[in-house]
């Protein structure tokens, strides 16, 4: 094991692979069971926020070509933030990157549901789509991890 994976396996000891106790009906253990649902929600969130955001936009009088440029910002958030989400989980470990992703989307959407006008809304995507992309690659590495030594 080289002294990366050692530091990020001491940082998140309770998310490293199960032990030889783990279930052996094929079930599968609590900590897999909530990253396969953190991964599940950022899928519901991004699609409920393009949905409901551009319904917010549109009744603001926004158009259609800006509506679009505006959906396109979630696709740069990700683009910006999934590179960063390997160094950040080296850093400060998956859970508090996770967490700190959670967080971040969450201040984003509430930002969004304020915002004054459609770049504000535009700015408050980017950030929300890497908030998300923070959680699901990390619940990814998360479930690999787990997954890995069952097999």
């Amino acid at each position: 094991m080289t002294s990366r994976n050692s530091s990020l396996a001491a940082g998140d000891a309770a998310l490293a692979p199960p032990a030889a106790g783990a279930p052996a009906d094929g079930s599968i253990d609590r900590q897999t069971a909530a990253a396969l649902l953190a991964a599940a929600s950022v899928g519901f969130g991004t699609n409920l926020a393009i949905q409901l955001v551009n319904l917010g936009l549109h009744s603001r009088g926004v158009s259609a070509g800006l509506i679009g440029l505006s959906t396109m910002a979630q696709a740069v958030g990700i683009v910006l933030a999934a590179p960063l989400a390997p160094r950040a989980m080296w850093s400060f470990g998956a859970r508090q990157t996770m967490i700190f992703g959670a967080a971040l989307a969450a201040v984003a959407m509430a930002g969004m549901a304020h915002a004054a006008d459609f770049y504000s809304v535009t700015a408050l995507r980017v950030f929300y789509a890497a908030g998300l992309a923070l959680v699901f690659t990390c619940s990814e590495y998360i479930v690999l991890a787990r997954t890995a030594e069952q097999t």
